[in-house]
């Protein structure tokens, strides 16, 4: 389903990032911050504070799509589990907030019309009012939280472009990664039908322009993390 593959990949984003995993900010953090009340936020970045409520979700949203795979919380392990789950949501929340603060800073907006758009184009793919409101509750949204993902998305999104956009992918790298796959099958049944370098040269292309574009991002989300005033109050 592309609407759960879109938000799974909202929440990935920290990891990378790809874009791009699992517990997202309600909070889009724009050009300022809500006032929350003492003792309400989970973590303080750079002045900007991540509430509770979206720590809570986060680990929540966590918890729900290890359950999924099969991952039981339950038994002897259980609180190291829930441990490292809390550590795993407040590591995304700090990153996400740590990058949208950047893409804004670094002149990246999004207006609420392109949320609309972006979030009537993800509700049309469902063929009723139903089926979509069936996907937000089994995910654990709402439309109002949903857009609020959308627009931190595409901020980061867009600073994420402008930030690998000089990554390149040489012939030598493609015909390396080809070489490397077509020796994975060697002397298989699958090496009769494996295709030609020039078939699948632009996937392979692709592939590793995602691989190094995600690394580049990675080093930047860990030297702004350096540089960044980080308080976690749980």
């Amino acid at each position: 389903m592309i609407l759960k593959k879109k938000i799974i990949g909202v929440l990935m984003l920290a990891a990378m990032v790809s874009i791009f995993a699992i517990g997202c900010s309600q909070e889009s953090a724009p050009e300022g911050n809500e006032n929350v009340e003492a003792g309400e936020a989970a973590a303080i970045v750079n002045g900007e504070e991540i509430s509770k409520e979206d720590f809570d979700y986060t680990v929540q949203r966590i918890s729900m799509n290890y359950e999924q795979q099969g991952l039981s919380l339950e038994g002897e392990q259980e609180e190291a589990v829930l441990e490292g789950i809390r550590e795993e949501a407040i590591d995304i929340l700090v990153e996400e907030r740590i990058l949208l603060q950047e893409a804004i800073k670094n002149g990246h907006s999004v207006t609420d019309e392109e949320v609309e758009e972006e979030f009537e184009s993800l509700k049309g793919q469902f063929s009723s009012q139903e089926d979509f409101e069936e996907i937000l509750e089994m995910n654990l949204l709402t439309e109002e939280r949903l857009k609020k993902m959308l627009k931190t998305e595409m901020h980061i999104e867009r600073f994420f472009n402008e930030a690998t956009e000089n990554v390149e992918v040489s012939e030598a790298e493609s015909k390396e990664a080809y070489d490397r796959y077509f020796e994975e099958i060697q002397g298989t049944e699958a090496e009769e039908d494996f295709p030609s370098y020039e078939e699948i040269k632009n996937d392979l292309e692709f592939e590793i322009m995602q691989e190094k574009q995600n690394a580049e991002f990675r080093t930047i989300i860990e030297t702004l993390k350096a540089d960044s005033e980080i308080n976690i109050l749980l």
